[in-house]
């Protein structure tokens, strides 16, 4: 089991629950937990998944430097 990259001291579980808040859009994800501080780690395929959603939904906009 893998350990936590914030406190260092929990063990990440899985967890299909974790919340990414864009714009206003709610987005439910599956990532890990750690089981001490619930610092939550999104999967990067999930995480992607949902910026491909916000961008269809037109929230999610690159902006010109």
């Amino acid at each position: 089991m893998r350990k936590c990259q914030i406190c260092g001291k929990g063990d990440l579980t899985k967890a299909e629950d974790i919340i990414l808040e864009i714009e206003g859009y709610v987005f439910i994800v599956k990532g890990e937990r750690c089981a001490n501080c619930n610092k939550e780690f999104p999967y990067e395929e999930e995480t992607q998944k949902t910026v491909t959603m916000a961008r269809k939904l037109d929230v999610w906009t690159v902006k010109p430097s």
